[in-house]
């Protein structure tokens, strides 16, 4: 089974780097926006002084082609929730020379449609029996 992914679009973040583990090895994230209509934003993790030297001189507004693996964890918080997190995890970064992202042209809203309202009605917050906050270890 290949679990490996390309994401394609233009760099909207880098993150600084953080330092992790007993050897204090680097992580760095990218934020990618790939264009798409439906969740356009695409997090990619860097791992390691190896990997995170690939993002090295990466800024927003980039053209990049992000190979990596989809991976994911599980975790039991102490009130034996348990929670599942996806993640990518980069391994080859392919710079674009490509022009830098469009910026959205608004549309015109048509002639024929009532203007939009202000108001917005009250809604009551809805009851929370969590009285702890998560614990997640990150």
């Amino acid at each position: 089974m290949d679990n490996q992914v390309t994401v394609v679009g233009y760099v909207e973040h880098v993150s600084e780097a953080k330092f992790v583990g007993a050897k204090g090895n680097p992580v760095q994230e990218v934020v990618v926006d790939t264009g798409t209509d439906f969740n356009s934003l695409a997090v990619v993790q860097f791992f390691g002084d190896q990997k995170t030297a690939l993002i090295d001189g990466l800024k927003a507004g980039d053209a990049v082609r992000i190979t990596g693996f989809v991976g994911g964890r599980k975790w039991v918080n102490p009130q034996g929730v348990t929670r599942y997190f996806g993640q990518i995890d980069g391994v080859g970064v392919e710079r674009s020379q490509a022009a830098p992202a469009p910026t959205p042209v608004p549309q015109p809203a048509p002639a024929n449609l009532p203007p939009p309202t202000t108001a917005t009605p009250e809604l009551p917050l809805p009851a929370s029996d969590n009285t702890q906050d998560d614990d997640i270890p990150f």
